[in-house]
């Protein structure tokens, strides 16, 4: 897979639809497990990498042997590691000259032309090396290159993936971590089916989008997507999610910003009966610093309709109102294959019952890892700050204040290790936790998750 470049089709997509969940006493050990898994995933892949491409080397020792052509391609190797693409093209090129053959260094001269955005010098040496002796793998990576570069070209891209998972969720009930409730200020104990109860379930979704250049020199696009996502819960049944997504807007780019328009429509499904239909807009606006960082704002508006279930009859319809949000934030590519990100939010949901209605602050931070061979480590960290605008009184008559963090992260790779012919087959591992700290126990629990997913994706271009 080549590195990604400064294109909003080259970004990479959450890797599942994201659920709330919560905790038990296991929750220390479940964590320790957790980790340890994805410790162990990783860990005999990236020991693997040769570890001399990761040795910086001097300029001095370049000069005191400049005709040794793997001496050099460790100094390129270097710069390239510290996102000097720029630099790197010159010692590539002197190499080549003197060693047309070694077609190894050519290809990555291949990939820095691509990141550099020379896109038509790096199809020619594609072509060049299409032409040589090459062995049977560097054959499958000079083709799968040659068609990716060319669907940029393309002034239309149709994607998309389809993924089947299994997931863990201790207290899938959101039962307080307390072991208390409030009604009316008098402290109540949790029995019965109100105690946490752990659940599996079984994940599919499937994703669609298309974009398409309207081929100006800007690089405007106008794109559309589709989603499907359902969980089917083993015991609380209650519970069982399904939820269809509808986007459209488009891209416009500018020598200041990017703004993003986009249009939204989610129908959710709960427990094979309608609950939630959510319409709205977003807009964000990106600015390229440098090649390393960028800076975002956005906001979002939408319109929450909420319908009462047999499973949820309290206050259903009473949810419904206006919910949005503005944010911004920035990111940075510390390195080629590996990227940072921070933001800042608020927002408020509105209610025809006050005590439903919110103000939330909001940070959250983000790591990227593009690992060798096309893994991928992505985590998240969220801090939400909610403040209700009425208490409750049938609860309390404490103003209601929640603290809620949730981190994630995900571990991909796709299964070309086992034969070529899965290199589209995704494979992750994901584990969550979520937490929330209210001043109300009612509202306060812990919650762990860990799932597998497999996701076949594809790309068509034309």
């Amino acid at each position: 897979m080549l590195a990604p470049r400064s294109s909003s089709r080259s970004k990479i997509a959450p890797a599942s639809w994201s659920y709330y969940f919560i905790a038990s006493p296991k929750t220390d050990f479940f964590r320790v497990i957790a980790v340890g898994l994805l410790l162990f995933l990783l860990q005999p892949r990236l020991a693997a990498q040769n570890k001399a491409d990761l040795e910086d080397v001097s300029y001095e020792q370049v000069l005191a042997d400049p005709d040794n052509p793997d001496l050099n391609y460790r100094y390129t190797r270097a710069r390239v590691a510290r996102g000097d693409f720029k630099g790197a093209v010159a010692p590539l090129e002197r190499i080549l000259a003197l060693y047309p053959q070694r077609h190894d260094i050519r290809l990555f001269y291949v990939l820095v032309l691509y990141r550099l955005d020379n896109i038509q010098d790096a199809e020619r040496e594609l072509e060049n090396l299409s032409r040589e002796p090459l062995d049977e793998k560097m054959k499958e990576e000079v083709e799968r290159y040659k068609k990716e570069i060319s669907s940029l070209r393309k002034r239309n891209v149709l994607s998309g993936h389809l993924g089947f998972g299994y997931d863990y969720m201790n207290n899938r009930n959101f039962s307080p971590s307390t072991g208390r409730v409030l009604f009316g200020d008098t402290v109540l104990f949790v029995s019965g089916q109100s105690l946490p109860r752990d659940d599996t379930s079984l994940m599919t979704n499937g994703h669609v989008e298309f974009h398409h250049d309207l081929g100006t020199q800007s690089g405007h696009e106008l794109f559309a997507s589709a989603s499907f996502n359902r969980t089917d819960q083993t015991h609380v049944k209650s519970l069982s999610l399904q939820v269809y997504s509808l986007q459209a807007g488009g891209t416009f780019k500018s020598r200041w910003l990017d703004a993003t328009p986009t249009l939204m429509f989610d129908y959710l499904v709960l427990h094979q009966r309608a609950y939630l239909r959510n319409r709205g807009a977003s807009v964000k606006l990106e600015k390229k610093l440098t090649r390393k960082a960028s800076v975002y704002l956005s906001g979002t508006d939408a319109y929450q309709q909420f319908t009462a279930t047999p499973d949820v009859q309290a206050d259903s319809a009473d949810r419904s109102g206006v919910e949005a949000e503005a944010a911004g934030g920035g990111n940075y590519w510390v390195t080629p294959r590996m990227m940072l990100g921070a933001g800042y939010g608020y927002g408020f949901k509105h209610s025809a019952l006050k005590y439903l209605a919110f103000e939330r602050h909001s940070l959250r931070g983000t790591h990227t890892w593009l690992l060798p061979k096309s893994m991928f480590l992505a985590s998240s960290l969220y801090f939400n700050f909610d403040h209700y605008e009425r208490p409750n009184d049938l609860v309390s008559t404490r103003m209601r204040r929640d603290h809620i963090w949730w981190a994630s992260t995900t571990y991909g790779t796709p299964l070309s290790f086992i034969s070529s012919a899965f290199k589209d087959l995704i494979w992750t591992v994901t584990y969550d936790y979520y937490q929330t700290i209210s001043n109300i126990p009612n509202f306060s629990y812990t919650n762990n998750r860990i799932a597998t997913k497999f996701s076949y994706q594809w790309k068509l271009a034309y």
